[in-house]
Formats: structure tokens, sequence, C-alpha cells
């Protein structure tokens, strides 16, 4: 059976070459939320997920293979989807000649043609639908379970301190515009999928999960020896053939223990990595002076993410956020406990040091969602975690993240943030 590789370049170069001569044909939305099966290359694992798959270049969240579907089950999935087409539902071409239902029918009759429309349409729902909502690459509940009514960390943590009235520090404007004035806030947040979902992804666990071991290697003296309750199938940031950071994080919901490792891989049914770490979310834990994480700053990344039902369904973030810039200074200020930079400049921004929107700072023209986190920002502030792209402010992947909500953020500029008062800074 021929099947259609997702981000196959023949399938790219065909779908331009369609759109081109069809003129920019838009197929409504209806389209793009018909379903199809897909299945792993790999492990064969079957996942079921909207048409707007196709053009993606995805991983089976398993085991990193290429996800297929069949040729023909896009034509069955098509036609069914024509047939049960409304009645005012119309396509319309940028010259304003529609195509009724009945002419698409007509069109997907014709074997010679269905091929052809087949990828066209499909290839231009997911253009539209892209633009509109993301789709469950996760079929495992775990993944990215929306934690509820827990804040990681007792209530005077400085991950759950308010800072809205705590004093500047002196360089703050001079750091700030180290990092460039007008660089935009980045939300590294949503539901998009390139070579990974936009956004970390975590899985919980619980009791029910054993603990295990972990092999640490290339910092394995700033390591927690474990034992880590991490199962074999958590997921690896970039899927198993990434090549960034490779974490995996791991929230045990029965215990409230948070684990996270940096460069993981599985090696003979074992966990490797270069660094892990274990944070007790219920007391305030710290790690030793000079110690890293599995982040560069020392510090947890989960407490740290902006997540989706803390912002549309609790609709308050009650914890400082966390964020990165290209450059940082050889020094650090708590709660971080390690620098990751060769540079002394002192107008550089340096790990732990926290920053928040300025109170002057103008919320109205944002969505209600995009205020809980502006909110946020001038209550909590963020927390500088890691190197990275300047302003990048960091979540957690779900399927249903506004993108175009989300990007109104890029609105707010370095300059709309002010330091706070570092105190404790420990130079390199």
């Amino acid at each position: 059976m021929t099947c259609w590789a997702i981000g196959s370049d023949r399938m790219c170069r065909f779908q331009v070459a369609l759109h081109e001569n069809m003129k920019g044909l838009h197929v409504l939305a209806w389209l793009s939320k018909q379903k199809v099966i897909f299945t792993c290359q790999g492990c064969q694992q079957k996942l079921r997920a909207p048409v707007s798959t196709l053009g993606r270049k995805a991983i089976c969240p398993r085991c990193g293979g290429r996800l297929f579907v069949p040729i023909l089950s896009i034509i069955q999935s098509l036609r069914t989807a024509i047939t049960s087409l409304p009645a005012a539902a119309r396509t319309q071409s940028q010259t304003g000649v529609g195509m009724s239902r009945r002419g698409l029918a007509r069109l997907m009759s014709n074997k010679a043609a269905t091929g052809a429309a087949s990828l066209f349409v499909f290839g231009a729902a997911y253009q539209y639908y892209r633009t509109k909502r993301g789709m469950t690459w996760f079929p495992d509940p775990r993944i990215n379970t929306p934690i509820h009514n827990f804040r990681p960390f007792p209530p005077d943590n400085p991950w759950n301190q308010v800072v809205a009235d705590a004093p500047l520090d002196p360089l703050s404007e001079v750091i700030m515009n180290s990092i460039g004035r007008d660089k935009p806030l980045h939300p590294d947040i949503g539901w998009g999928w390139r070579y990974g979902p936009t956004g970390y992804i975590y899985m919980t666990v619980g009791n029910d999960d054993p603990l295990m071991q972990v092999v640490t290697e290339a910092y394995s003296y700033e390591s927690d020896p474990g034992p880590y309750r991490i199962p074999l199938d958590a997921p690896i940031e970039g899927g198993p053939n990434g090549t960034g950071d490779r974490h995996v994080i791991v929230v045990d919901t029965d215990n409230w223990m948070l684990y996270e490792l940096f460069n993981a891989r599985i090696k003979n049914e074992t966990w490797h990595a270069d660094s892990g770490a274990i944070f007790d979310l219920k007391v305030n834990s710290t790690r030793t002076a000079g110690w890293g994480s599995a982040d560069a700053a020392g510090l947890p990344i989960f407490p740290g993410l902006v997540r989706y039902e803390e912002v549309h369904e609790a609709k308050v973030i009650p914890h400082a956020l966390r964020f990165t810039v290209k450059r940082s200074r050889r020094a650090y200020v708590p709660p971080a406990s390690q620098f990751a930079s060769p540079h002394k400049d002192v107008t550089l921004p340096l790990m732990g040091m926290r920053v928040r929107l300025r109170e002057s700072f103008e919320m109205s023209k944002f969505s209600e969602p995009m205020q809980v986190i502006l909110t946020c920002l001038k209550q909590y502030g963020m927390l500088l975690a890691d190197n990275g792209g300047d302003m990048f402010l960091n979540g957690a992947y779900h399927e249903d993240w506004s993108m175009s909500d989300l990007k109104t953020l890029k609105n707010v500029k370095a300059r709309d943030f002010e330091v706070i008062r570092m105190d404790g800074l420990v130079p390199g």
C-alpha cells in the first residue's frame, strides 16, 4: 500500500506547486478537523489525529519513528467528509469562484483526480488549521496532565514570593539594556509542532511506578544519586533522536517529588543522563552551592512553567515564571546555585536574577488569558534560569493554547521590565 510520510520533501514540493496552480483555494475549517489514523514506522503504534498533521515533520512520542498514513485512508476520510458537508458550506478561490458540495464530490469521484485533490485539500486544511489550534500528540494521559490545587514549594519559597513592591537593583536599566531594550518577550509556549512540541512536556507518576536508578555521567558530581521515579517511557524533550537539551521532567503527584534529567537517553533499559536533580516540592529544596540541576542555574524547571490550567482555568498564576537570555554573567544570585558563562561583564544578566513587569505597563489591550500571565509577571516576576533565546518565557505544551493570542505577548519588550535588587550575589 502506498503511504505518504509526513515531512516528505517530494510532498512539500508538490504541495507548493499545486497551491500555485490552484490560485490559493481555501478549504473550510471543518475539513481540517477530520481525523485519520497515523501509524509509527518503528513501534507500529497508532495515533488518531487531525488531517492538519499532513505536512508536518513529526515523530512518534514513544519511539521516535516517523509517522505515516496510507493514501487510501486519506481518500476515504476525505470522501466521507465531503458527503457529510453541510449544504451551506462552500470553498472559494481568491477569484471569488465558489465550488459547491456537489462539485467537490464530483471531483473526488474522479479516480484520476483523487490523489491530487487529496494532497491539495489536506495540505490547505493543514495551513488553515495550524493557525487555529493544535492536536494531541501524546495519547498517554500521564503526559502534561493538568495539576490543580497544588503549588510547588511552601509559601515562603522564592518561587512563591510576591515582589511587586521589592526594591530595584541599581543596575536594573543597564542590565536590561544589555539584553536589548527592544527585544520582545518570546512565549516559548503553545501547541505547535515542528521538530518537537512548542513548550516543555512532562509526565505525572505515582506510587504504582517503580523507583529506578539513573546513571549520571558528565556532571555526576553535581547530581542527586537517586533513585528516580522515571518510567522508561517518559518523554524526552525533542524526542528520542533530539539534539537539544533532551530534558526529562517527571512529577510524582502521590509524594510531590520532582525528577528532572539533562541530556537523557536510554541504554540497555536504563536511564542515562549528563545530570539529574530531585526536588521535594513539599519543602524548601535547594541545590548545593555550585551545583547545577537539569538546567544551568541549578533551578527546577517545572515550577516556573506557564501552564494552561493556571491561565485558562484557575485564571491565576501564583508563582514566578522562568526565562532565558543568550549571554549571561559569570555569577549567580539565590535561589540559583550556579553560573553558566565565562563573561564577567557586570552589565550582563546573571542566573537567578528576577525581573518584574513594570506596574505602569498597560494590559487592557491584551486578552483575559494573556492578562493572567502579565499580572503574574507584575506580582511574581520571572527568574533567569538558563542560557537560550533572549527573553524566552518558558511554558508547558498544551493542545488548546491559542498561538495568535500568545503572539501578542511579543508586544511586551525588555524595556518594560525592571530588575529586582540582587542580594547575596555570588561572583565567578
